[in-house]
């Protein structure tokens, strides 16, 4: 592009190859590329177990909870949420 129009810009040619592509912007193509980037056998990046920090939490007046955690599960479309408190 740089040697067809020598006075353009790097935008202007993400949004040129954008448009090649059928996108509207650069961060529209950039988007779609990095969500089909990802292997298909890679893990989601939800999926593992989450801590509570209760210490940033605030206290509910029912009896407190000394600790709480989710582990999240991905299958396809399905997200599963268990959650365990103590």
């Amino acid at each position: 592009m740089q040697r067809q129009y020598p006075r353009a810009q790097l935008a202007d040619a993400q949004h040129n190859l954008a448009r090649e592509y059928g996108f509207a912007s650069w961060p529209k193509l950039r988007v779609h590329v990095e969500l089909h980037a990802r292997p298909a056998d890679a893990a989601s990046p939800v999926v593992g177990s989450w801590l509570a920090d209760l210490s940033k939490s605030k206290s509910h007046p029912a009896p407190p909870i000394r600790a709480a955690s989710l582990q999240f599960s991905v299958a396809c479309d399905t997200v599963t949420i268990s959650a365990a408190c103590a």
